[in-house]
């Protein structure tokens, strides 16, 4: 099994990459564009998002990472304002590591979307999710990740935290070798944190 000390740079704080990255910053809106034209229509979406590929960001360092894909006109003020309506966030695209049950049980690849694309240097196979948000039962706004199937895998809360960003949207990973969180940095105010593991990137 692959660990996460190539993911796992500065614990919750914002990703860096090294040289060795297999994805880039740099490159985050073309890989979007590829693996979104890969993955063509997914099943059971709840929402069909315009993809906002220029806002796209990416925590990766050598052989692991993780892509996020926002929604097209997601903002702080939206985010701020969700009723019980689901409203899009966007797509969540990993490699090397796999989104998890809360006990740190990743869930089987069958669970989750697909798409094989090139990079530039390999043919790299990404497991992906749909986020949604909404105001829950409770009043508190809520992260839905959604695979295959039409029930969402988790509903996390999104908590209102005060943050310092480089971009409106970043990713960052604190945990150990083998599991892990990924944070989302929502608009310098929101985060929503989900449970991952390490796999094996092949």
């Amino acid at each position: 099994m692959r660990t996460l000390i190539a993911l796992i740079l500065l614990a919750a704080a914002h990703c860096g990459q090294s040289a060795q990255s297999l994805i880039h910053q740099n490159d985050a809106a073309t890989l979007a564009r590829k693996i979104t034209q890969v993955a063509g229509k997914l099943p059971n979406v709840p929402f069909l998002a315009t993809p906002e590929f220029s806002s796209a960001t990416i925590c990766a360092n050598n052989d692991a990472g993780a892509l996020l894909i926002p929604a097209q006109g997601l903002s702080r003020q939206r985010i701020q304002n969700v009723g019980d309506e689901l409203q899009p966030l966007g797509a969540l695209w990993f490699h090397g590591v796999k989104p998890s049950t809360r006990g740190y049980s990743p869930y089987p690849a069958a669970k989750l979307h697909a798409a094989a694309v090139n990079t530039g240097k390999k043919d790299v196979r990404f497991h992906g999710l749909i986020l949604d948000i909404r105001k829950g039962k409770s009043g508190n706004r809520e992260l839905l990740v959604y695979g295959k199937d039409k029930q969402p895998l988790l509903q996390l809360p999104i908590k209102s935290m005060l943050l310092h960003q480089r971009h409106p949207i970043d990713l960052a990973v604190s945990g150990n070798a083998k599991k892990g969180l990924l944070h989302l940095h929502l608009f310098g105010g929101f985060v929503g944190t989900l449970p991952i593991v390490a796999t094996d990137s092949k």
